[in-house]
């Protein structure tokens, strides 16, 4: 199944509603879905670094960077 979440805040680390988006994003990934995650440029380095320091490399998983005008 393709999945696209859109998760606005999206941190790890932040509690609360940053967090929540990203937890939602490491569970859809856990049920073998291919999942694109839509959330604001300035979680990019966040998220790298938590993907990075748990491993985390699946061709499923692609996040898209924006920032609202």
């Amino acid at each position: 199944m393709n999945v696209l979440l859109s998760a606005y805040a999206c941190e790890d680390k932040k509690g609360s509603e940053p967090e929540t988006g990203l937890k939602w994003a490491m569970e859809i990934l856990k049920l073998n879905n291919e999942l694109t995650v839509l959330t604001r440029k300035n979680n990019k380095s966040s998220i790298e670094d938590f993907l990075k320091f748990h491993g985390i490399k699946s061709q499923k998983l692609k996040f898209i960077y924006f920032e609202c005008p």
